[in-house]
């Protein structure tokens, strides 16, 4: 199973410490996973490179850019994941 979490940042809060927390049990289990954050801050993301799980940076500029974010967010769903988990 490929699961792709989309989130809007990689900085230190409270959503993004549970995905640090999470992704490693996942990918223990089985589960292929990948994190997608639409902008920056990414400052977490060096910790799950480092346990080899892939982080996407799609870097759009604000969040309510919507003709930058579709587009970029479509082109990564192409890969075909099983299931889009998205956090706020």
């Amino acid at each position: 199973m490929k699961v792709l979490h989309l989130i809007e940042t990689f900085g230190r809060g409270g959503t993004e410490q549970a995905l640090v927390n999470l992704v490693p049990s996942l990918m223990a289990a089985g589960v292929d996973v990948e994190i997608c954050a639409l902008s920056a801050p990414y400052t977490l993301a060096d910790e799950l490179e480092r346990r080899g799980i892939v982080v996407h940076r799609l870097d759009i500029p604000h969040r309510w850019d919507l003709a930058h974010a579709i587009p970029r967010v479509a082109a990564l769903l192409r890969q075909n994941y099983d299931i889009l988990h998205a956090q706020s």
